[in-house]
């Protein structure tokens, strides 16, 4: 659950936003991640709301960890690390940074991947579907910030595009010609 040592906890305030639970909370989920075998001296009220946000098991007056926080801790760091690495720095003429509100964009990029993990692959397919688009048709300057990005849920719009752009063909517009009269 984060960088700790034995003798310090380091509360992580995005991970406590993205997960929705108290420090207390937090510290009793490091603790039992730790090896702690006596919740008896831990407040229960904390106990309870972690093992109905499905963070703690209770067998036996003993506390283990789920699957779902194990999974939370390095999956959320990782897969932030990817979208922001795939996402533009700058516009191609260096006049505007597209990863401004980082901060912002993580907080909410991590609470949509904390409800659904198996989203991320998609998204990044699909943003990297967005920038190809844009590079081919010469609108990557036109590319929203990433908090925007987030924010607005700007993948969805690349999400069922699964056809890969062609390169070598720019066009402009078409035209249909109707030859039944």
């Amino acid at each position: 659950m984060g960088k700790e040592s034995s003798d310090f906890i380091i509360i992580s305030v995005t991970k406590l936003r993205i997960l929705g639970i108290t420090p207390n909370q937090f510290v009793l989920l490091v603790k039992v991640a730790r090896g702690l075998k006596d919740p008896s001296q831990e407040d229960h009220k904390d106990i309870e709301a972690l093992i109905l946000k499905g963070y703690l098991i209770e067998n036996s007056h003993e506390l283990k960890l789920t699957e779902k926080v194990r999974a939370f801790d390095l999956d959320l760091e990782q897969a932030w690390t990817e979208f922001k690495n795939t996402y533009p720095s700058r516009t191609p003429d260096n006049s505007r940074n597209l990863r401004s509100g980082l901060s912002v964009a993580k907080d909410k990029y991590c609470k949509y991947l904390r409800s659904n993990t198996a989203i991320h692959e998609d998204i990044i397919k699909s943003l990297q579907r967005e920038i190809q688009h844009r590079k081919q048709t010469n609108t990557l300057k036109f590319m929203p910030a990433v908090s925007t990005y987030v924010n607005q849920k700007l993948w969805e719009d690349y999400l069922d595009s699964d056809e890969q752009l062609d390169t070598s063909t720019n066009l402009v517009g078409s035209l249909i010609i109707d030859t039944d009269d």
